[in-house]
């Protein structure tokens, strides 16, 4: 039987402190391949769903929510520009090529100054530069995509470049549903296509200061066609795509003073078409519902170092839309 221990207080007490930086989680490349979604695709939200107060909107995707709040509570950015819709296949297959990703900072509380416009959490993602040391070629058959990434170094290790390139392969549903709408009176035919494509380049002016490039494109988009009755056909199609480019400049003077500055461009669009041809396949009616944005960031960051405990970060940003 259990019986109670009366005894005096106990006080538990820790001698070190171990938590050194409470501020964000930084993961990077290694440990979210290690932690691979859906058909092994690396995905930076999947591995994010790791830490304590994050979890899955819905099962399999990349949506999260952290402590409570919203999919679209979560601010992500690549490089320091923000996404305003970072999913492929509403989710299920991961935005970004993971072989581009360099690490993740993710805050989730304690949100820096500097990081404003959502309440639930701060995912910033960081792709790598360019490659400045050795060529790789590295490409992968997967079920659900295909990718493709080379890293070469240029002017004799002063510059280097990355270019990743993905396509989903559900683009080939398209093949087999066409074959059959083309034999049949009666048939509906759909259609996926998805890809992306990333770069970034740096190049190194001197041992404290340096230039980098990068850019993204997505595209997604959904089709599905109808015969209807031998009087002719329906077509929807449903997409959404993000192109962004950057550049960056960096540079330290004494070791004192670091700057940092920038400029982006990013454009976001979506859509929905209707369209509907006789059989000659004359234009009947079409109708076209969407929306999107068009943003330019120009920034500079200032950070002083007075010691290897105290420093000081400042910065100026405009955003035009």
């Amino acid at each position: 039987y259990l019986e109670p221990i009366i005894s005096e207080e106990i006080i538990i007490t820790a001698k070190n402190n171990t938590i050194k930086d409470i501020k964000h989680i930084t993961v990077n490349k290694e440990k979210i391949t290690k932690l691979s979604s859906l058909a092994g695709e690396i995905d930076v939200m999947q591995a994010l769903q790791f830490n304590p107060g994050v979890q899955h909107a819905n099962e399999g995707q990349s949506n999260i929510v952290v402590r409570g709040g919203l999919p679209d509570q979560n601010l992500v950015l690549i490089n320091g520009v923000r996404l305003y819709n970072y999913l492929h296949l509403f989710g299920f297959i991961p935005f970004i090529n993971g072989e581009m990703i360099k690490d993740v900072k993710f805050y989730k509380d304690n949100f820096p100054a500097k990081y404003g416009g959502r309440a639930s959490s701060t995912i910033d993602i960081t792709m790598f530069d360019g490659n400045t040391k050795k060529t790789e070629l590295e490409s992968t058959i997967g079920l659900i995509s295909s990718k493709i990434t080379y890293k070469k170094p240029l002017l004799n290790g002063k510059m280097g470049i990355n270019i990743g390139g993905r396509v989903s392969n559900l683009n080939l549903i398209k093949i087999f549903s066409e074959n059959n709408y083309k034999n049949s009176a009666d048939a509906i035919s759909a259609g996926i296509n998805i890809y992306d494509v990333s770069f970034s380049s740096k190049y190194i002016i001197s041992d404290a200061a340096n230039i980098s490039l990068f850019g993204i494109i997505s595209n997604d988009n959904f089709d599905v066609k109808q015969k209807i009755n031998q009087r002719g056909e329906e077509k929807n199609k449903i997409s959404w795509k993000n192109a962004l480019i950057g550049a960056k400049f960096h540079s330290i003077f004494n070791n004192i003073l670091s700057i940092e500055s920038g400029i982006s461009l990013l454009n976001y669009s979506n859509s929905y078409k209707n369209l509907n041809l006789d059989t000659q396949k004359n234009r009947l009616s079409e109708y076209i519902v969407g929306s999107g944005i068009h943003e330019c960031n120009i920034y500079t960051n200032f950070k002083v170092y007075f010691s290897n405990k105290i420093n000081i970060n400042s910065g100026i940003g405009y955003y035009i839309t």
